[in-house]
């Protein structure tokens, strides 16, 4: 057999069942606000998705372990799957257009912060509450996947992920994969709750409190307002939203470590160091500049900035388009690094940047020494030159994809720079993009060709390019001889 589809189907039944429960919470949100025909929609699809998640579900799991592409099949499933069920509201109720509907539903689960909707102070709480939750679930399947599904595999590499499964192989947490995956799962809970009750004491009300931790810790950014964050004028909400961005976007495994009286493991942790480092950096430079253009943003406002970039969550709540240009140069670098392996963040991640800078510091003293020989390490275990060679692979694609989809957006606008941004924004899982000089999320202005489009370098953006270029190889879909 080619695929161990049994199992395939099976997993993918579980997490379609998972879809349910979310459809069940966005139910009765919509029946507590009386939007009856919302409800209805929502019951339409929780009754489609719960019958095909209770086929695949009694579809007997084969006891056999996952292949590396097994599990890259069952993930796109998944993800396609979902984006399809979770855009059905959407069309049901009649509130989107079956392109706007996919692109929504696309920005939810994998996590991007663009929209297609104008007023979304005027959209039903519903389905406001669909597309916070469908955000959520997709971060929480970042890292079980990344986890529980790709970890069984028994192999130190693998296509999704590659950068932060291989550095964590070999670590003593990987030794017990079902608990630290339960572990993961219970620490996303906890930070969102977390964060709810501190939004809730910032006199957010309770819906807005609870679609915002959702969409916080999920790095989604989606809001429940058509001015986003700057609905609130808090500063206070501003700096709660800031720092659970940062909290939920640096290595999970970290809060596992300090759950075992390895508190200091996060401080010596190099990743979540480079991380922390680029924020303050870029923070610094940023506010320096406002502070010698004398712009109208404030410099609490750069760092808010420069966090929901880097972390990728997409939140705003000033006009970004009074920033001067070397701070949006640096906002647009951001784009390009993300957050830390093992979350859900998207784009590069810091783990990848930080294979290659040490990779080059490690070249450069080898042209001192020649003749010595120089392990690269991280996290005190040694980097395997295949785990080099697939940060440096990943890169040129994500380079490659974000060209290819600049090009594409080109058809759609005479400005490059909106193009370029919006590229970017998406592939990142950002969803923030300049249109002409306005910084926004709301990508309702371009054609269906520019929706598709961006609905898949989104999907590109949130399964791992490896993942998405393995399905369109020939030996990928081959039996192995």
């Amino acid at each position: 057999m080619r695929f161990n589809l049994t199992k395939i189907l099976h997993v993918l039944g579980v997490s379609l069942f998972m879809l349910t429960i979310a459809m069940a919470s966005s139910i009765a949100v919509s029946l507590l606000y009386k939007e009856f025909n919302i409800a209805l929609a929502l019951a339409k699809t929780l009754l489609i998705a719960g019958l095909i998640a209770a086929v695949l579900m009694s579809i007997n799991k084969s006891k056999a372990r996952f292949q590396p592409k097994d599990a890259i099949l069952a993930v796109s499933l998944i993800w396609i799957c979902s984006i399809g069920l979770s855009s059905l509201p959407y069309i049901f109720s009649g509130t989107l257009g079956y392109i706007d509907a996919i692109f929504e539903a696309t920005s939810g689960i994998t996590t991007t912060a663009s929209t297609v909707i104008n007023d979304i102070d005027g959209f039903p709480k519903g389905l406001l509450f669909w597309r916070a939750t469908t955000q959520w679930i997709g971060g929480l399947w970042i890292l079980i996947f990344a986890v529980s599904l790709f970890s069984d595999l028994s192999i130190g590499t693998v296509p999704f992920n590659r950068g932060e499964i291989t550095t964590i192989s070999n670590d003593k947490l990987t030794t017990r994969l079902s608990k630290d995956a339960k572990l993961l799962i219970f620490t996303y809970f906890m930070l969102t709750a977390v964060t709810g009750f501190f939004l809730l004491l910032g006199n957010m009300s309770l819906f807005d409190a609870v679609c915002h931790a959702l969409s916080t810790v999920s790095a989604g950014g989606f809001s429940t307002h058509t001015t986003n964050i700057a609905y609130f004028n808090s500063i206070y909400i501003d700096f709660i939203i800031t720092l659970f961005s940062y909290l939920s976007t640096i290595n999970l495994f970290n809060y596992i470590y300090i759950s075992r009286r390895h508190r200091l493991k996060i401080v010596k942790d190099s990743e979540v160091k480079l991380y922390s480092l680029i924020l303050i950096l870029f923070s610094i430079v940023i506010s320096l500049n406002l502070l010698i253009t004398s712009s109208g943003a404030v410099v609490p406002a750069a760092v808010f900035a420069v966090v929901s970039f880097a972390s990728t969550s997409g939140f705003y709540f000033f006009d970004m388009s009074l920033l001067p240009t070397l701070s949006k140069f640096l906002l647009f670098m951001l784009l390009f690094i993300g957050g830390c392996s093992v979350s859900s963040s998207g784009s590069i991640k810091n783990i990848r940047v930080l294979i290659i800078i040490k990779s080059v510091l490690r070249n450069l003293e080898m042209l001192i020494h020649p003749s010595a020989i120089i392990p690269l390490k991280l996290r005190k275990r040694a980097v395997t030159p295949e785990a080099i060679g697939s940060a440096i692979s990943f890169i040129w694609l994500y380079l490659l994809v974000f060209l290819v989809g600049g090009f594409l957006m080109a058809f759609d606008t005479s400005d490059i720079t909106t193009a370029l941004m919006v590229s970017a924004a998406s592939l990142s899982n950002t969803g923030i993009g300049a249109f002409e000089g306005n910084y926004s999320t709301n990508y309702s202005i371009f054609t269906s060709f520019s929706k598709v489009s961006l609905s898949l370098i989104m999907l590109i953006g949130r399964l791992d390019i490896f993942t998405i270029l393995l399905l369109f190889t020939p030996g990928f879909w081959r039996a192995k001889q």
